[in-house]
């Protein structure tokens, strides 16, 4: 199968779980509807730029959307449920300082102490093997974005590739916080929404010890929020 054909095969597989229509996809990507005809008919090939545009969409990876589904992730995909378990706080165990040779990262090891829940995720979203979690937030630092007791679900992922919202782990802290971080031209800026004297931004500044102890764990991709 060529990567046409492979590309046109995910995004209609993608489109049908998560029930989207070609009209729904192009007014989220703010294309017109031909172009989103032309790619799900392969009469044009997208862009690298615009496989990022509408993996973004979907909160998938870009190798969800042009790499082909082997066997074993194809038997994940139509799974009734995913599981993800859910933490009152995050905290890593005594094992984060451990260091994965193939990425220079840290390895990351949640402290189960603090499992509450379990929440459900798209299937489709553990295709390559990605892990996810469920954090509470649990004050009002992020307002109005994210308010207190909503669940949010956090994919693993060290690396910041684009502003947003992160779950990160600050130098002396204990427990891991949820804040936007915005990259500068020397460092991260790493930002609470409801700013106050007790929660303002922070400067990490490239090649400090400061910027090498913050710490990302990964970033939200979707909120659940319960309405009482």
């Amino acid at each position: 199968m060529n990567s046409r054909d492979i590309f046109i095969n995910n995004l209609k597989a993608i489109m049908k779980e998560r029930k989207v229509s070609r009209r729904q996809l192009a007014e989220g990507l703010n294309i017109p509807y031909t172009t989103l005809t032309d790619w799900c008919t392969g009469r044009i090939f997208p862009r690298v730029e615009k496989i990022n545009l509408i993996a973004d969409y979907f909160n998938i990876k870009k190798s969800d959307l042009i790499e082909e589904i082997t066997d074993e992730d194809d038997d994940a995909l139509y799974d009734d449920v995913v599981k993800i378990d859910v933490f009152s706080k995050v905290s890593l165990d005594n094992t984060y300082h451990m260091i994965i040779a193939e990425t220079g990262l840290p390895f990351i090891s949640l402290n189960y102490d603090f499992k509450i829940d379990e929440e459900l995720i798209p299937p489709e979203w553990i295709k390559n093997h990605q892990k996810y979690f469920g954090m509470i937030m649990n004050d009002n630092s992020m307002d109005p974005e994210f308010h207190k007791d909503d669940c949010l679900i956090i994919r693993e992922n060290q690396i910041m590739d684009k502003d947003g919202f992160y779950c990160v782990l600050e130098k002396d802290s204990d427990y891991a916080i949820i804040r936007k971080l915005i990259n500068i031209n020397d460092g991260i800026m790493v930002m609470p929404l409801n700013i106050n004297k007790n929660c303002q931004p922070r400067t990490y500044l490239k090649d400090t010890p400061e910027y090498k102890s913050l710490m990302i764990i990964g970033n939200v991709v979707q909120v659940k929020r319960k309405y009482i």
